[in-house]
């Protein structure tokens, strides 16, 4: 059995979004990492290229159901008293 995490990506975005919703996260006690975010404010134009968007929020995999559930009610508009556990 490997002791890595594994990681899994639930967001992706602009950076000024990315970064509301990572501290969402970290809010209802789930680590978050942006991936790509200097390069998504200094150059957008290399991490964007082909559509993609500017940058990724990655969280471990046993932590991924809570998260997009927080980021789904959140982008649905629910309260945050809700949200919180």
């Amino acid at each position: 059995m490997s002791d890595q995490t594994k990681l899994k990506e639930v967001f992706a975005g602009e950076y000024w979004l990315a970064d509301v919703i990572k501290q969402l996260l970290e809010d209802n006690h789930i680590p978050a990492f942006l991936n790509n975010q200097y390069l998504g404010t200094v150059a957008p134009y290399l991490a964007d290229a082909g559509g993609m968007p500017h940058v990724t929020i990655v969280v471990n995999e046993t932590e991924a159901a809570k998260a997009l559930r927080l980021i789904d009610d959140y982008q649905n508009g629910s309260p945050a008293d809700e949200i919180a556990d």
